[in-house]
């Protein structure tokens, strides 16, 4: 007969296996807590996450905001900036209008002694001075360097002669066209050149030539340095009037001395002939 199977009571195991259970409570406790606190914090974590990425977005959305005003604002400067230099536009345009010239004065400095009629006037706007002279053609040119050939001084000497050259030319002679061709003799031969009318005008102060090419200026009443519409067109030109004028008062220079300063007819006059080495130029200051 086999022997029946039988326990001893181990109290120390006993006391062991009591000890086991007792630490297996501990530590499925502190797990559970643990769990609990893995569990707090993966939940903290996630609403933190959420919290930040809401309020990424509302930043994101902010800035959008932003970037809108800013452009906003950009385009309404702009707009800003196009109105008022349309202002400034306009401004000008009114002041302009406010400081237009003055209508042009016109003065009639020559007159005819045979009709009385006007046959040099100037012009003045208030920044120009114009000269306004019988029209020149052709045929006026042809007639005028022929006369200066006689030298005729009677004025029915002269009549006749105009008459003879009218024929030749085929030209209708009337008082008209005598008055003109008289004019620009006497203003080539016994006055001043092109500068006559300047002379004859007792409102021109002085008178000045900087070089060829170039408008002459003149002081007018009160006002300094104004343009005219007269020029010498060529070097030569301005030396030959410079000649010009020395031989009417009587002066002597050349090219090895240019300078010629004097007073004559109650004008005092200052210049020099041009060369290689300056430009020819004048001056003339009424006494």
């Amino acid at each position: 007969m086999k022997d029946e199977p039988f326990f001893l009571v181990n109290e120390f195991l006993e006391r062991e296996q009591k000890e086991l259970k007792e630490v297996l409570k501990i530590i499925k406790v502190e797990n559970y807590r643990e769990n609990q606190k893995s569990v707090f914090l993966k939940n903290f974590t996630n609403e933190a996450f959420k919290a930040y990425r809401k309020n990424k977005d509302k930043m994101g959305l902010l800035k959008a905001e932003e970037k809108k005003l800013d452009f906003e604002k950009e385009s309404l400067l702009k707009k800003r900036k196009l109105v008022l230099d349309k202002l400034k536009e306009l401004e000008k345009v009114e002041v302009k209008e406010i400081t237009a010239p003055l209508p042009s004065q016109e003065k009639q400095v020559i007159l005819s002694k045979e009709t009385g009629k006007t046959l040099v006037k100037t012009e003045f706007d208030g920044k120009n001075y114009n000269v306004i002279e019988p029209i020149l053609n052709l045929e006026y040119l042809k007639l005028i360097d022929e006369l200066k050939e006689l030298n005729l001084d009677s004025k029915d000497e002269l009549k006749q002669q105009v008459g003879v050259l009218c024929n030749k030319y085929k030209i209708n002679y009337t008082d008209d066209y005598f008055d003109k061709i008289r004019y620009y003799l006497v203003r080539d031969v016994k006055k001043y050149g092109k500068i006559s009318a300047l002379i004859e005008d007792k409102d021109v102060k002085d008178i000045i030539c900087s070089g060829s090419g170039k408008l002459l200026s003149v002081n007018y009443k009160d006002q300094d340095d104004v343009g005219t519409n007269i020029i010498f067109n060529s070097e030569d030109e301005v030396n030959n009037f410079i000649k010009f004028l020395g031989k009417k008062g009587e002066q002597k220079f050349s090219l090895e001395n240019p300078f010629l300063e004097f007073s004559f007819d109650g004008l005092k006059i200052q210049g020099n002939l041009g060369s290689e080495f300056i430009k020819g130029k004048f001056a003339i200051s009424k006494n």
